[in-house]
């Protein structure tokens, strides 16, 4: 390994990269450490010079005279670069393959210093107005490539600025490191499609030509570098990127006046290409400053504070829908830094009796046509209505909910009460559904007292159980996943509404339609009657339901026991339970383990009759004994001599088994106290006169 260190900076000037080689099988390996900040870049570097010193007094004279010797072999001249002309390029090209990185690093700082790189531009614009030179074109080609792979910021800086980016380009025009065939015109692109637009001009260049880095440095990373994807030349670039971008973000967050210029003429654009240029631009900014939370924080209260929310009543009405997808794409990451923002924003325009944003994002959802904008603006009244009102509520959250319940809860899951189509459901349709029971389990958990009133009033809980038979799969699994929600909340309101609409009906259906097939559904079907079924808090009513209603429809169900023990449960026995030992004791020889996959078999038509048979005779049983009570009642409202007719009545009253079993009871006794009597014989007495 070799021992040479070295610590680059950015382009700002800060040091965050530490940079050595490695030898492997085919030559070097050039590696790098990249810090976020120059702090933790200086404290491994001072332990590395430290390591450094101790071997250097340990092999000063073997690593000197290594360098020396590498140097001299690749440069005999050491203290000045070779002359920049047409006879030196072969020279020049060995500058370039100094396998020491000292050496390398000693080579970029002359470059630099000596203004090496615009000797080189001149050059090549003298050869390219003679048409003959093509092996010196290409020459220069490899030069200029040689040049960016350094990976030096300070060169790569150089070569993308406006007095030498161009000849960078028609000089990468002529690699011959790629074939002719293959070759792409950097220089058409560079002149024809670099088109950077203001969409509202700047108060300082700066920002300008920070952009047209940027553009040019994504250029040369992922279209004259693509396939160094893991070099360290693409490292280089994407660093410089990031850097340009945060510096771009904090320039223009730090400038709120001109953003507050900027919105301010978004409200007074007319055309829609302005507008769609405004909003990509503010897009972009706006994901950039995603990468920094504090500048992300800063960005989005600006745009709060400075009438964004008033240039959203334009945008997302547009009838362009690339506008409005932009629009509601913003609006969604400005939410979830700062809701309350809106939140504010929403109330005083109610109250104002402007044109409500609130109503606007609810009639976006239902009528616009653009598939992506309905779903994020359904996340954006999902972000500003996440409120739990068991943690309590602030007057403005309040007013919020108030608002919501009262003017626009119905219209915004409408689309919930749609009838469910034959065949599949348009995407679009289909996931802002499934986005949509989302929300409405989550605020059954959050704000559970307004959205039952409006559940049950509408009776929202039969459309969105129709799902179950719907096509898509995620849809299916949506509306259980809503009955489990119902049912999980052990509210007697929930609860006599699961009843009364027959809400566990479609479950079942969905459950044995699946046949095993989706474990997520049969398990989420299980985990519904598993808390039904709870030995230490049952729902007694909804035991009652499934034995009396719903049990006959799970009797062709064999691979799983759950229905069978949760019927069982309802009449009173015993559920049996596993008692095998979870640890096998010590000495046990191990078994193997078998696996095989969970398979769903139909009952045979003996069993079903069998099981029907005892239902039918369980049902009897319980009608009997409905019968015999209003019997009693009846006596006792009619006889006066009501202790004799209780008497004679509750004698008779009960099923053929009850009657068996009094009787087993009376029998066993006896045959217990023979059994005893034959076992132990009483021993005779002896008297004496």
């Amino acid at each position: 390994m070799t021992e040479a260190y070295v610590k680059q900076g950015d382009s700002a000037g800060k040091d965050k990269f530490i940079v050595w080689a490695e030898a492997v099988e085919d030559g070097e390996t050039i590696l790098a450490l990249s810090f976020l900040e120059a702090d933790g870049c200086s404290e491994v570097w001072e332990e590395i010079t430290e390591i450094q010193k101790a071997l250097t007094l340990q092999n000063a004279e073997a690593i000197e005279s290594l360098a020396s010797s590498d140097f001299e072999n690749h440069n005999n001249n050491s203290s000045s670069l070779p002359p920049v002309d047409s006879e030196h390029l072969s020279n020049i090209l060995e500058l370039f393959d100094i396998p020491n990185p000292q050496a390398k690093v000693d080579l970029m700082h002359r470059i630099v210093e000596e203004d090496f790189v615009l000797h080189l531009v001149s050059l090549f614009a003298r050869l390219e107005k003679q048409e003959e030179n093509t092996e010196a074109m290409a020459q220069m080609g490899l030069i200029f490539r040689k040049l960016v792979k350094l990976n030096s910021s300070a060169i790569i800086e150089y070569l993308v600025s406006a007095e030498v980016v161009e000849t960078l380009f028609k000089a990468l025009d002529c690699d011959p490191t790629v074939p002719a065939q293959k070759r792409v015109k950097h220089s058409e692109w560079f002149k024809n499609r670099v088109v950077i637009k203001e969409a509202y001009p700047f108060d300082t260049p700066d920002i300008k030509k920070i952009i047209q880095q940027t553009v040019y440095l994504k250029y040369l990373k992922d279209m004259v570098f693509v396939e160094l994807v893991e070099d360290m030349t693409s490292c280089v670039l994407q660093v410089m990127i990031t850097n340009n971008n945060e510096l771009l973000v904090t320039k223009l967050v730090g400038n709120e006046h001109w953003i507050r210029n900027f919105l301010t003429n978004m409200k007074l654009t007319v055309s829609v290409a302005e507008i769609r240029d405004q909003l990509s631009f503010l897009y972009e900014l706006s994901e950039l400053s995603a990468a920094n939370p504090l500048t992300n924080v800063a960005f989005h209260t600006i745009l709060a504070t400075n009438g964004f929310y008033v240039v959203l009543h334009k945008t997302l009405g547009s009838a362009d829908p690339q506008i409005r997808f932009t629009s509601a794409s913003i609006l969604l990451s400005n939410v979830n830094v700062n809701p309350e923002k809106l939140q504010k924003y929403i109330l005083e325009t109610t109250k104002n009796k402007n044109s409500p944003i609130l109503k606007l994002l609810v009639t976006q959802i239902l009528s616009g046509e653009d598939a992506r904008g309905k779903n994020i603006l359904v996340e954006v009244i999902k972000c500003i209505l996440d409120v739990s009102v068991e943690e309590g509520l602030s007057e403005q959250e309040m007013d919020l909910l108030n608002l919501f319940y009262g003017e626009y809860v119905g219209i915004f899951f409408e689309p919930l009460t749609q009838p469910v189509p034959e065949g599949f459901h348009e995407p679009s349709e289909a996931q802002l559904k499934g986005t949509l029971l989302e929300i409405l389990c989550l605020f059954l958990d959050k704000h559970a007292q307004r959205i039952r009133n409006f559940v049950i009033q509408k009776d929202l809980g039969k459309s969105v159980i129709q799902l179950a038979s719907a096509k898509e799969k995620f849809l299916v699994l949506d509306s259980i996943r809503f009955v489990k929600k119902l049912i999980s909340l052990n509210n007697q309101f929930f609860t006599n509404y699961v009843i009364d609409s027959k809400l566990l009906e479609p479950v079942l259906d969905a459950f044995i339609a699946n046949k095993g097939h989706i474990n997520i559904l049969d398990s989420t079907v299980r985990s519904i009657f598993l808390s039904i079924g709870d030995e230490k808090c049952p729902n007694k009513k909804l035991l009652d339901h499934f034995a009396r209603d719903l049990f006959i429809k799970t009797l062709p169900v064999t691979h799983t026991k759950i229905f069978e023990d949760i019927y069982n449960l309802s009449l009173g026995k015993p559920v049996q339970k596993n008692t095998t030992p979870a640890v096998a004791p010590p000495g046990t020889p191990a078994t193997p383990v078998m696996t095989r996959k969970r398979t769903f078999t139909e009952a045979s038509e003996d069993e079903l009759s069998s099981k029907l048979a005892d239902v039918k005779e369980t049902k009897e049983k319980e009608t009997k004994k409905e019968t015999k009570k209003e019997e009693v009642k009846e006596v006792i409202e009619k006889d006066e001599n009501v202790e004799g007719s209780l008497s004679f009545l509750f004698g008779n009253y009960g099923s053929e088994e009850e009657e068996e079993e009094e009787k087993e009871k009376k029998t066993q006794p006896k045959v217990v106290e023979q059994k005893k009597e034959v076992e132990n014989p009483p021993k005779r007495r002896r008297f004496t006169e």
